[in-house]
């Protein structure tokens, strides 16, 4: 006996192997030839791995003795790749060579029991294991899984054990979609803020400016100096083209500009106007901006720098829809000027920003704490098969 098999099995359970309770059949690959991509009579549903997930790419091959079909209640297993040991069931057809058909056999294994080993780190961590050896892509055959410990119970506690799995899991999908519905009101809870605190501020007649107005800000458009101007040598003024360079508060420096155009000031809003528009940083170093950015520098004596980012947060999807072009879109200086926003005096402002951070604040807490419940639940099932395939469940 195999020393992989589990040595302390509860009083009735045998102790086997996959091979004995169950057979295993690869699929068949047609020439893409024979592809159609509407039902039609004399053909069947051709079924890839992603077709277990998706009817988005519906495929159809002709009938012949040399496909391997599988009915909706069969289960089935990747074979290669990143789907390696993912468990497959729900859809009748012809399945291809990257799946493989189990036949357990049932009289002696309850079809669910066996759903569910295949499911549980008793296969899946072993089948791993083979997959990890293979040099070229990851894949395994019928030969690997035949020789995979399983521990049989009599049948009537193979049915007992499947219905509490199904009780429990029930309980915990159930668990699951209400812990994300709580994540997704956690992560959209400063968006709900910034929303209602502008629409307020609109309805109490706030006194509304274009961004354009030098009440606000000193609006800056980006321009690219000549290419020759560039340099890596550190000679000059760092330089930034656009969001792809600038994606941090704190940019790593990698070009620079002798001959700087447009320039931002330590404390500027960087605002991207092209591919994509809207998104924002903070400038803290003097930098050359080229046509990719625009610098937004408030004027303080009446408008708050962080009242303006909030602003431009909650407007962002509006701010991007302003963009135009066929390749990519952009926003044109005009666009910018003329977008309004509501300024109530420095005062509110600073009392606005402060329910702006606590808001900020409790959602990352409660985003970060929802996840790892989140987290906690999805493995809980992983924990609950293990105790079942152990006769602790």
């Amino acid at each position: 006996m195999s020393s992989e098999v589990e040595s302390i099995l509860p009083i009735g359970w045998e102790e086997t192997y996959l091979g004995e309770i169950s057979d295993f059949k690869g699929g068949s690959q047609p020439p893409k030839s024979q592809f159609i991509f509407k039902e039609k009579n004399g053909y069947v549903r051709f079924l890839q791995i992603r077709d277990f997930a998706s009817d988005k790419n519906i495929t159809y091959i002709p009938i012949s003795s040399k496909n391997r079909y599988c009915r909706e209640d069969d289960i089935l297993l990747g074979r290669y790749g990143a789907s390696v040991g993912k468990v497959l069931t729900g859809k009748s057809g012809a399945y291809n060579v990257a799946v493989i058909k189990t036949y357990p056999d049932l009289k002696v294994v309850y079809k669910e029991f066996f759903y569910f080993y295949l499911c549980s780190n008793n296969f899946q961590k072993k089948l791993l294991k083979v997959t990890s050896r293979r040099s070229a892509q990851a894949g395994f055959s019928k030969k690997d899984i035949s020789v995979f410990p399983f521990p049989l119970p009599p049948l009537s506690e193979q049915k007992r054990i499947s219905s509490k799995i199904v009780s429990l899991f029930a309980k915990i999908d159930k668990a699951i979609a209400l812990t994300e519905e709580s994540l997704k009101q956690a992560e959209n809870l400063l968006p709900a803020v910034l929303k209602r605190t502008f629409d307020n501020l609109k309805n109490e007649n706030t006194k509304i400016y274009k961004l354009g107005d030098e009440y606000v800000c000193k609006l800056i458009m980006g321009q690219s100096p000549p290419s020759s101007t560039y340099n890596n040598s550190g000679i000059g003024m760092p330089f930034f083209q656009g969001k792809k360079e600038f994606g941090e508060t704190n940019p790593t420096v990698v070009k620079y500009c002798t001959d700087p155009k447009k320039i931002a000031f330590p404390g500027d809003i960087l605002m991207s106007v092209r591919a994509p528009v809207g998104p924002t940083n903070i400038a803290d170093i003097e930098c050359c901006i080229g046509r990719g950015l625009a610098a937004i520098r408030p004027n303080n004596k009446n408008t708050s720098t962080e009242f303006l980012i909030y602003y431009f947060k909650h407007f962002e999807l509006e701010i991007s829809k302003k963009g135009k072009g066929s390749t990519f879109t952009a926003i044109t200086k005009n666009a910018l000027e003329n977008t309004i926003i509501p300024i109530p005096k420095l005062v509110k402002q600073n009392q606005i920003i402060i329910r702006f951070l606590k808001a900020g604040d409790y959602s990352k807490k409660m985003v970060a704490k929802l996840k790892k419940q989140l987290w906690f639940l999805k493995n809980l099932k992983s924990s609950i098969l293990s105790k079942a395939f152990s006769g602790d469940l």
